[in-house]
């Protein structure tokens, strides 16, 4: 499963793409800025994306705001309640889980 390089949380490839949760491919340093096609694209959600806009480069304060955005979906809540209070990043671990 892919991670949005934004908000750190799993990407639903399966979702409608005008959902604010699809998997959208993201350009790190924007096309206006001079930023290329090749090895410039990140997956991201559709919202972090949106809320990135053409902000360059990318800093902690920019990732926590797309993190907040990316919260604030159904998509989000949807996933939250099938798995219990917290909803796992990549690389993270749920209280009483293996490492």
């Amino acid at each position: 499963m892919k991670v949005c390089y934004l908000c750190g949380y799993e990407i639903n490839g399966n979702l409608d793409p005008r959902n604010p949760a699809s998997k959208t491919m993201d350009h790190v340093k924007p096309r206006c800025k001079g930023g290329k096609q090749a090895g410039n694209l990140r997956p991201a959600h559709r919202i972090c994306n949106i809320t990135k806009a053409d902000r360059y480069p990318v800093t902690d304060a920019l990732k926590s705001e797309c993190a907040d955005a990316y919260r604030q979906t159904k998509a989000f809540r949807k996933v939250k309640g099938r798995r219990g209070p917290f909803l796992k990043r990549a690389g993270e671990f749920c209280i009483g889980e293996a490492r």
